[in-house]
């Protein structure tokens, strides 16, 4: 019997934004309670990839 090959297919899709202070502040004061400081200490972010799942309706 011969293996059937699978094949997966996956659509990314990359949103890039740059964000002024206000902006900034504000996305830092809502994911801060999700963070906390690792091995490599206080170091500055230039990129970050963030996953959103959408809620669930009720």
């Amino acid at each position: 019997m011969e293996k059937e090959k699978i094949i997966s297919v996956m659509k990314r899709y990359e949103l890039k934004y740059l964000l002024n202070s206000e902006q900034l502040q504000y996305f830092m004061d809502h994911i801060s309670r999700y963070m906390k400081v690792d091995k490599y200490g206080l170091t500055s972010i230039a990129s970050i990839y963030l996953i959103l799942t959408p809620k669930k309706k009720r």
